[in-house]
């Protein structure tokens, strides 16, 4: 099909699909080339190189719409990373202008997908979604994963915890909660180690896949049961005037630390002070180190 394009301009391909919402292109293109039986590397090559399209290069969004005789209008509203820069934006990529907004690439759920007739297939469609995205709540499906989606009808206390997380979003700014969250999954991780969280963990994993579950490194189940404590700490780990609790050297700041971490995580947790395994002082003692660094966003070069 390739081949038989015209030098001049190209043809639309015998077969369309309609863009999703806030899809990316690269997806969109993607699934051009499924419904047209043309390898996506192929089709990636043709439009990535403006040699092949004469008598001048043709816009990546030109280029799209001519391939998939979809209206431009119509491929602007659906696919946030084809359009230009506004009269206020400097920057002139648009995936870059998203990421720097708060939005990243996240899979499209298969059971959205389905109920708009896509039969999904790996890769993957992707789409522009909050940073703070983990799940469909329409279908109360994990999406967190590239190759994996699953129910959470039975956990609830994980869909709750998605919405905590947009809440926090809101509230603390996405950078914030992007940083807390990375600390929040180190120290829960180090917690579920040490068996601080055992009962919540095989509670969770029970009930997502059975009695006699079994896990692996990564393991998104494990990362999904995980969720509702990650968030839960990444609230106290994103607040203003509690994160900096344990660097300020007064005792009674840390005791209302450890008592934030009770009362939101893990009700009778013992903080040893001595031991540098527990997983509290391993993160306070690498965050010291760190706010001891130049800002990397601040620093002059």
């Amino acid at each position: 099909m390739i081949a038989s394009l015209s030098p001049r301009r190209l043809q639309a391909l015998p077969r369309t699909v309609a863009p999703l919402h806030r899809e990316s292109w690269d997806s969109y293109v993607k699934r051009l080339a499924r419904a047209n039986r043309i390898p996506f590397t192929l089709l990636h090559e043709h439009l990535d190189d403006p040699a092949r399209i004469q008598p001048e290069p043709l816009p990546l969004l030109d280029a799209i719409c001519d391939l998939s005789g979809q209206p431009r209008d119509r491929l602007l509203r659906a696919l946030p990373d084809l359009r230009p820069p506004g009269p206020d934006d400097s920057e002139p990529i648009a995936s870059v202008r998203l990421a720097r907004s708060g939005w990243k690439l996240h899979p499209a759920c298969s059971r959205c997908l389905m109920r708009k007739g896509i039969a999904e297939v790996l890769p993957r469609s992707w789409h522009w979604a909050p940073v703070s995205t983990r799940l469909c709540m329409r279908h109360e499906q994990w999406t967190d994963d590239r190759a994996r989606q699953f129910a959470l009808h039975t956990v609830p206390e994980v869909l709750q915890a998605q919405r905590r997380h947009h809440r926090l979003s809101r509230r603390h700014g996405w950078g914030p909660v992007v940083l807390a969250m990375r600390a929040a999954t180190t120290l829960v991780s180090g917690l579920w180690e040490c068996e601080a969280l055992v009962d919540s963990r095989y509670k969770r994993m029970s009930a997502l896949r059975g009695s006699d579950w079994r896990a692996y490194d990564n393991d998104p189940m494990v990362i999904a049961s995980a969720y509702p404590e990650t968030v839960a700490l990444a609230g106290l780990l994103a607040a203003p005037g509690l994160r900096d609790l344990p660097f300020t050297g007064h005792p009674a700041d840390m005791r209302r630390f450890i008592d934030e971490i009770r009362m939101r995580v893990l009700p009778g947790y013992q903080y040893d002070y001595d031991d540098r395994k527990d997983p509290l002082g391993r993160w306070i003692e690498q965050e010291r180190r760190r706010r001891t660094l130049p800002d990397p966003m601040t620093a002059s070069l």
